[in-house]
């Protein structure tokens, strides 16, 4: 490697040790200030999207893959649609403009993120499409109670969720699934169980997660066919109601 590329190195790993500490602080400033998990993570999204505007989730022409994999795994422009952990809708636009009118609904922990959806919405000429974004203040699920769905897509959300919150979306996802929906949830894979690294990332084995998912009720499997060109360690769950037992 030339004098170049190790200084390139240098500055990379660099910048990782700045947000791994910047990271660190704003955790430990929330919960002093007894915050959760949650209000973490929201801040930090906060921030991100303040300081990098409607790019903070990425680029629309590098998420059409979301969208080629959910209509490969029974996506229909009829049904209704979850984007849990919506973020900006850098993905978001593909499943507006494919759904039907009145399908989408995009959920976040971070009003900054959300903000900037909407306003993706009229020069995507999607402003007619009927999309509906809610914000889930502290985390809490409770602007989705009651809410029933055919998909649920949570793309890079179990990647920053503690187990205990996993189980406390799994729980509502069960509840707002309806009886043949799906749930697609990725997950960064470890065969350790339970590793986290920098405050916010946490990786599972798919056998952790299902033991979580199959305590509300869901069964599922890991999808094969998912990939992500640029996360090698990044798996697929599929989610669904759990068959009852004949009698029950």
């Amino acid at each position: 490697m030339g004098q170049e590329g190790v200084t390139a190195r240098i500055r990379y790993k660099a910048g990782d040790v700045w947000h791994a500490v910047q990271d660190a602080a704003l955790f430990w400033g929330t919960r002093l200030r007894g915050g959760t998990y949650a209000d973490f993570y929201a801040a930090k999204m906060d921030r991100k999207a303040r300081k990098i505007g409607v790019g903070v989730n990425g680029r629309p022409e590098d998420k059409a893959f979301h969208l080629a994999f959910l209509k490969a795994n029974g996506l229909q422009r009829s049904m209704d649609f979850l984007d849990y952990g919506c973020g900006a809708a850098a993905a978001g636009v593909h499943f507006i403009e494919f759904l039907d009118p009145g399908r989408y609904t995009g959920a976040d922990v971070s009003a900054e993120c959300l903000a900037l959806a909407r306003g993706r919405l009229d020069p995507a000429g999607l402003s007619d499409r009927r999309a509906e974004f809610l914000y889930l203040p502290g985390g809490s699920l409770s602007p989705l109670a009651g809410r029933q769905y055919d998909i649920v897509w949570a793309q890079s959300v179990l990647t920053h969720l503690p187990a205990d919150w996993v189980a406390i979306v799994f729980k509502a996802v069960a509840e707002m699934m309806r009886r043949d929906a799906a749930c697609f949830a990725t997950f960064t894979y470890s065969d350790r169980p339970g590793r986290q690294s920098r405050v916010k990332n946490f990786d599972y084995h798919a056998d952790e997660l299902l033991e979580i998912a199959n305590r509300v009720g869901l069964a599922g499997s890991v999808v094969d066919s998912w990939v992500h060109p640029a996360s090698p360690a990044d798996r697929m769950l599929r989610l669904v109601h759990a068959p009852t037992r004949a009698g029950q």
